[in-house]
């Protein structure tokens, strides 16, 4: 009777752990459907504002062509598909820019189950930080880094030559230069999230922070498109700053 008994626990206790386990497994499977869903409604949300960014991509253009010159530089396309593909690629970079908020949000509101009931107050405001540290990023990648980078670049010539971009590659410069510098501004919030998931602490941000700066210098001249010295120190500067200024943030969330 004893063995019966204990062969029935045994039993009871190995369905509980398989339902537990079930649990578990459905679960992870809603978490990534929900992540799904979010991706797809961020890239819905790209393409509706592509198609407004692209009945202004004479006024964009001649925005993003300002740290190049503006209008004294001229600019070449070197196959028939080539001013096609710039207008396409011009309205989705634009898209991208005035989605952020939204894409920003959802990435938030898929986080934000797993955050604890007193830190969700914290929600609305750490998106709005996240935004306005991406559009600052922008605009300092605009304004600061571009303007010197070009004009350093467009320097080495010795004035043996006339340099005349192409359309394309000055497009794709600006764009992995401002949205780049502008993802990089958002590293003191995701350091403050891997803080409050146990990832990193404060004791080990400002113990490893020599190792944080030679990351920092790798990733910058991975993200800069022109491997100038220029742009490589004007991208890692501000990081080098952001770090810092996330082990300040860590401590007070």
């Amino acid at each position: 009777m004893v063995e019966e008994a204990g062969l029935e626990e045994s039993e009871e206790e190995e369905e509980t752990s398989e339902e537990e386990a079930h649990e578990k497994k459905m679960g992870f499977l809603d978490h990534m459907e929900e992540l799904r869903r979010r991706i797809l409604r961020s890239i819905v949300a790209v393409i509706i504002c592509s198609s407004i960014g692209g009945i202004f991509w004479r006024q964009a253009w001649s925005i993003l062509v300002m740290p190049a010159g503006g209008s004294g530089v001229s600019f070449q396309a070197i196959n028939p598909l080539e001013p096609f593909m710039f207008k396409l690629k011009l309205a989705i970079f634009l898209g991208t820019l005035i989605a952020a908020p939204f894409i920003i949000y959802e990435l938030m509101a898929f986080i934000a189950p797993a955050l604890k009931s007193h830190e969700k107050k914290w929600a609305i405001p750490f998106v709005l930080f996240l935004v306005v540290l991406f559009y600052t990023g922008v605009v300092f990648g605009y304004y600061i880094v571009m303007p010197p980078a070009m004009k350093w670049l467009f320097a080495q010539s010795g004035g043996l030559f006339e340099v005349i971009p192409r359309v394309d590659e000055y497009l794709a410069f600006a764009v992995i230069l401002t949205l780049g510098i502008g993802a990089s501004f958002e590293t003191p919030m995701l350091i403050v999230v891997l803080n409050k998931f146990g990832i990193v602490s404060r004791e080990a941000l400002i113990r490893n922070w020599r190792v944080a700066i030679v990351v920092i210098a790798i990733v910058a001249s991975i993200l800069t498109p022109d491997w100038s010295p220029v742009t490589m120190l004007l991208f890692a500067a501000p990081m080098v700053v952001l770090y810092f200024l996330s082990i300040l943030l860590v401590r007070f969330f």
